[in-house]
């Protein structure tokens, strides 16, 4: 097995300590955005960056090249051009018209494409032959036990520092529950992202503005124990503003047994139950993120079920085993496939 990686660090040391050879290949990275100067950057370096990705196809020579993303078209151009079959991991919901493309442009690159819900491959529906389209879920590691639901716990969320994952309807749905509830704690575990030092401002501005007292909240940037940071909360919160493909934090919460609060978007419905597996709240709607925070911090028995009921949902669909299981049944469905 090889890895060809956009820049060195972390990942790079952790998967040549496991014994795999690592090639990096600088890219300009793909941005949704109409700035013509950034654009026409990416396209004077893409014909590069497909030779050296070519370059690397060539002398590792495997059987498979595995995206990761459908923002990384040139190792699917270098594949294509080296006569090796590919596999299009779609990990998330295309939005807007230059991602639609790019989806439509990637799933008629790769061989197969295999995306993490129902709704993350709904964009390719009608534009990509759909047996080449198969649907493999997220998986995580489920603890053999778990703490018991604690009441009292922290309100988190878990996600990136921007606009797609607002935490900042976060911050103001706390405001309006600590208004009600006085006794409730907040905190943000969250990632910064390159270029979105605008929204981190404005976010510390609502924090400001909020009326949240120190002792009410709290932020951590960048940790990466976020395991131990979940377990602490006693309830987990995801406020994307744009369809989600059921992300992992979700995942790693529910095998925990800590309910989930989710907007009703993306691949959520599908997933999920509404006061079963889950709280569903109509996205974007502050007042209704606000009450299904409530009920559960009035109702500790609701809250305990749900989450006994989200983990038993991961214990029997989304684990890591089923999702490398089935992953491992798309790569053998390219093999066995005539060149």
């Amino acid at each position: 097995m090889e890895a060809i990686l956009p820049s060195p660090g972390p990942t790079t040391e952790w998967l040549r300590a496991a014994g795999i050879e690592v090639a990096v290949v600088p890219r300009e990275p793909l941005r949704a955005t109409w700035n013509p100067l950034i654009q026409l950057r990416y396209l004077l370096k893409f014909p590069g960056t497909v030779t050296a990705c070519h370059r690397v196809i060539r002398r590792f020579r495997p059987d498979i090249i595995h995206v990761d993303s459908l923002l990384d078209v040139p190792p699917l151009v270098a594949a294509r051009l080296a006569g090796v079959q590919t596999l299009l991991h779609l990990q998330e919901v295309p939005y807007g018209f230059v991602r639609g493309a790019l989806a439509w442009l990637a799933g008629r690159l790769a061989d197969r494409v295999v995306a993490v819900s129902q709704a993350a491959a709904a964009p390719l529906q009608g534009r990509v032959d759909p047996g080449r389209i198969s649907v493999v879920y997220n998986g995580t590691a489920v603890p053999d036990s778990v703490p018991e639901h604690n009441p009292i716990g922290w309100v988190s969320f878990a996600g990136r520092l921007s606009e797609d994952k607002d935490p900042i309807l976060f911050l103001r749905a706390a405001a309006q529950v600590h208004a009600q509830q006085p006794s409730a704690r907040f905190r943000i575990c969250g990632l910064t992202v390159p270029g979105r030092e605008r929204y981190e401002e404005k976010l510390f501005r609502v924090l400001q503005e909020s009326g949240l007292p120190p002792q009410s909240f709290s932020l951590f940037r960048d940790r990466e124990d976020i395991q131990d940071l979940l377990r602490g909360s006693s309830i987990l919160v995801n406020c994307s503003a744009v369809p989600e493909s059921f992300g992992l934090a979700a995942l790693e919460a529910m095998a925990l047994a800590i309910p989930v609060i989710a907007p009703r978007s993306g691949a959520f419905p599908e997933i999920l139950t509404d006061r079963e597996t889950a709280l569903l709240y109509s996205p974007g709607s502050l007042e209704d993120l606000a009450a299904c925070i409530l009920s559960l911090l009035r109702d500790p028995s609701l809250a305990r079920r749900i989450g006994l009921a989200g983990r038993a949902l991961v214990q029997s669909r989304f684990t890591e085993e089923q999702m490398a299981s089935a992953m491992e049944e798309q790569y053998q469905r390219l093999l066995a496939r005539p060149l």
